[in-house]
């Protein structure tokens, strides 16, 4: 379990030949190896990873780097541009909140396999620290670099630009996304959504419609349209067999769940509709299932289950959109 609080052991024998265990000094490993490495560089690399993988910071960033320096100068041609450990730097820097260095050390990782983790995470060192048209950039030039990445990179331009509150900018993204790859199944899940959060949902139905044409199979998009049209309170019928289709699939997740607990208040069912969301309510909490538990509770008679799940929602999220009018529907005072 690497990461986690844990113990790791040798076995060596005891002064009358019995094997006993005794703890490995990573720390001491991690201070110790690297000084006794010579020539042999990938120590310094190996102690770096380790660290890495056992999330120390410190000595993440200090055996790494020190291997970079002593790689380059021991060949200043060196290419380094497709080595993992630059995800590795960036990822300490992160951690640190020192977003200036993790870009920088994102930014060396140019090819290869990694490049577009490299991309995505560099943009997202650049924005938290307060340059977005910098990240933006970052975007936008990866997609001409790493071309088969494209749609990825486009739904992360149009997810930083709805995170900046520049939602005509993130349509503009997401249909040249659709432009420049029409049946790319996941621009179309994205750009529907997209139009939904934006209160376009005749486009979102559309997309959907189209994505569900080139793939019924499609999880997310049948449990989408579904939820859409069981919001607007039309086509019961074909919502249920859309959402029947996401719950055979994948009978776990909160958001299925809670469509199809939806989906029976709409049909009058309350004694399922209330199982449904109570259970995605246990699996994740989200503010838009719990004022749905809160309306399937009050329709169903239990006034008390229904005041405790509204003081709940407030706890979690007191400026939702659905407050006022859960709290009139409770009869209940500003």
């Amino acid at each position: 379990n690497v990461g986690a609080e844990c113990e790791f052991y040798l076995f060596e024998n005891d002064d009358r030949g019995r094997p006993t265990r005794v703890p490995i000094d990573f720390g001491g490993y991690f201070d110790v190896a690297p000084l006794d490495a010579g020539e042999n560089l990938r120590i310094y690399q190996n102690a770096g990873q380790i660290a890495a993988e056992l999330n120390d910071v410190e000595r993440t960033t200090r055996w790494l780097t020190e291997y970079v320096k002593r790689v380059r100068e021991e060949n200043p041609a060196v290419d380094l541009s497709r080595a993992e450990l630059w995800l590795q730097l960036g990822n300490a820097a992160l951690t640190k909140r020192d977003f200036t260095a993790a870009a920088r050390y994102y930014r060396e990782l140019q090819a290869g396999p990694f490049a577009v983790q490299a991309r995505l995470r560099e943009a997202v060192a650049l924005s938290d620290g307060g340059k977005t048209e910098e990240a933006l950039q970052t975007l936008r030039t990866a997609r001409t670099n790493l071309k088969l990445d494209a749609p990825v990179l486009f739904s992360a331009e149009a997810s930083l630009l709805m995170e900046k509150g520049r939602a005509p900018e993130a349509l503009e993204v997401m249909n040249a996304a659709l432009e420049a790859h029409p049946t790319d199944p996941e621009i179309l899940y994205e750009a529907a959504m997209l139009a939904q959060e934006t209160g376009d949902s005749a486009l979102s139905e559309k997309r959907l419609q189209t994505l569900l044409s080139m793939n019924p199979e499609h999880v997310q998009a049948n449990n989408a349209l579904g939820y859409l049209w069981v919001e607007q309170n039309r086509n019961l019928t074909e919502a249920r067999a859309l959402l029947e289709k996401a719950y055979r699939a994948d009978p776990l997740n909160p958001y299925i769940l809670d469509s199809m607990g939806w989906l029976c208040y709409r049909e009058g069912r309350l004694r399922a509709a209330r199982e449904f969301v109570s259970a995605s309510l246990k699996k994740l909490y989200d503010a838009e299932v719990a004022a749905h538990l809160v309306i399937i509770l009050q329709k169903s008679g239990d006034q008390k289950a229904a005041e405790a799940t509204f003081a709940e929602l407030l706890e979690h999220d007191p400026e939702h959109p659905t407050v006022a009018r859960l709290r009139e529907l409770l009869g209940k005072k500003p």
